[in-house]
């Protein structure tokens, strides 16, 4: 018996001894998906998860279409539901890498790929 048969062959016919589904304004509903992204314990929905590499990528892909752009542009360009600190991590780790290189400081900081800041200059 799997869990379709379980529900309709034991909790439904309960359901129904109850009221449910017979009483005027009560129905019974099949499962459906309720909403995307990762449940957290305290059934708060999280932001949506994305692995370090495949952000890195987005990042690059990002920079190479729109250089000279800074932190909130690249954000809001990959998606605002991914959380900041983690692109702020990997931004980081690209320049330790020296695949990007950046301009300016704090909020002024501008980010290129380092091919393309050579080929500028």
């Amino acid at each position: 018996m799997n869990e379709a048969e379980t529900r309709a062959e034991l909790i439904d016919p309960k359901l129904e001894a109850c009221g449910w589904g017979i009483t005027e304004g009560s129905k019974i509903l099949r499962e459906y998906n309720i909403t995307a992204g990762k449940m957290q314990y305290s059934g708060i929905r999280g932001k949506k998860t994305i692995e370090d590499y495949r952000l890195e990528e987005l990042i690059f892909k990002d920079l190479t279409a729109y250089p000279n752009s800074g932190f909130g542009e690249i954000h809001q360009r990959i998606g605002m539901e991914i959380n900041q600190f983690k692109v702020k991590r990997l931004l980081k780790s690209m320049l330790d890498k020296g695949v990007i290189v950046s301009l300016g400081e704090r909020k002024w900081t501008k980010y290129f790929i380092k091919q393309n800041l050579q080929e500028n200059e």
